[in-house]
């Protein structure tokens, strides 16, 4: 999938982060640099069904030593290697990480993988939906859904991590603290919101690794806003984009006086 990246890039980008790096399989590295000449990119080795091989771990570890936080998970792939990897390199990586996507698909189908994050010395921040969550605490998504909030801080126990529940008001769950987003409307359920987020996740968790929660909360409030703004200007909820939300994100911040 070359837009899951892609998109959780230029969130990153749109958030204020000075220089961002798409790291992807390699045949999808040519789409990926194509969709906007301000991101970096890296082709990184494939399985032959074209998602993340084991042997991209040597150059992801490499790249990283030069960034401030880093996204694990959107559109990697599926594969038993692909999912290894993404679970080496969660528990390996000592910057700040958001595992978004195929990441915590990996984290939900290894025994232990969950708790096994609190062993992480550095931020960890997850993003999952309702299914995803579901998945991570091996219950239905109906059940999730039943008390969101004892989900959210269940996961959060048991990760050690700052927990963003997706969803009809969001909730970011770290330790004791919960809070609750109010801003966000049925715009932000199309399809790559979700990546965005985590590219803005990222960007603030880089600006203040020292409170995860507190950077958490700025992305979601922000991403909320701008998808609200962006229904308020075209008169409609229908049709919006998620690259055009990221597109938001510097208006609502000028207009906020430069703030999140």
């Amino acid at each position: 999938m070359a837009g899951a990246p892609f998109l959780a890039a230029y969130g990153a980008l749109r958030a204020g982060a000075g220089l961002v790096r798409a790291a992807v399989p390699r045949g999808i590295q040519p789409i990926v640099a194509g969709y906007a000449p301000e991101l970096l990119t890296a082709g990184l080795a494939s399985t032959r069904a074209g998602g993340l091989a084991a042997a991209a771990r040597t150059t992801v570890m490499r790249l990283a030593e030069g960034y401030d936080a880093l996204v694990l998970g959107p559109g990697a792939g599926r594969e038993r290697a692909t999912l290894r990897l993404l679970l080496g390199l969660a528990h390996d990586l000592g910057l700040p990480l958001v595992l978004d996507a195929d990441a915590l698909y990996a984290v939900a189908a290894a025994p232990r993988a969950l708790r096994a994050l609190r062993r992480r010395t550095a931020p960890t921040v997850l993003t999952p939906h309702e299914g995803e969550a579901a998945r991570l605490l091996g219950c239905s998504s109906a059940t999730v859904r039943a008390d969101r909030e004892r989900a959210t801080r269940q996961i959060a126990v048991l990760s050690g991590a700052t927990v963003v529940l997706k969803g009809p008001e969001t909730l970011v769950c770290h330790g004791a603290w919960l809070w609750r987003c109010a801003a966000g409307g049925p715009v932000l359920a199309t399809g790559g919101t979700g990546d965005v987020l985590a590219g803005v996740t990222a960007a603030l968790l880089a600006a203040a690794p020292e409170d995860p929660f507190t950077a958490a909360c700025r992305a979601v409030a922000w991403h909320a806003r701008a998808g609200d703004a962006l229904a308020r200007r075209l008169h409609t909820d229908r049709g919006v984009l998620a690259r055009e939300i990221a597109e938001e994100l510097p208006r609502l911040a000028r207009a906020r006086g430069g703030r999140a």
